[in-house]
């Protein structure tokens, strides 16, 4: 997890200080979806809720979330068919996406996504403090 997370969670400062110090006890850089169900599904949800404001090629969540082009493809063309994902623009042949702020099923997937990242960072705080 990045520092980013503790702004989303809007942590205190001095536990976003704790944090830093404890990070490298969670699962390395695994997200917080990826961390109970390890799949590439996960790893990209986990990615592109984190990064919710932005949009991202199919390329661009290939690299950021570590899941092969093939597999990417594949998931991505799934979550948007379900709605989870929404394209939002074409730039030059990419075609641009992120979460669908009004699909009941991704806001679902946020609120797991958050309270998994809460509770993995109560217990590493917990335990760094015993």
């Amino acid at each position: 997890m990045g520092k980013l997370l503790y702004i989303i969670l809007n942590l205190p400062y001095n536990m976003v200080m704790t944090m830093q110090a404890t990070d490298q006890q969670l699962e390395g850089d695994v997200g917080p979806l990826a961390s109970i169900l390890p799949c590439s599904e996960s790893r990209i949800l986990d990615h592109m809720i984190v990064m919710k404001a932005f949009d991202y090629s199919i390329t661009d969540i290939a690299n950021m979330s570590g899941v092969g082009i093939k597999t990417t493809l594949r998931i991505v063309h799934r979550l948007e068919s379900d709605g989870v994902l929404l394209r939002t623009r074409n730039v030059g042949r990419a075609i641009m996406l992120k979460i669908n702020p009004d699909s009941e099923r991704a806001k679902t997937l946020e609120k797991l996504s958050l309270q998994v990242a809460r509770e993995r960072i109560m217990d590493a705080t917990s335990s760094n403090a015993q």
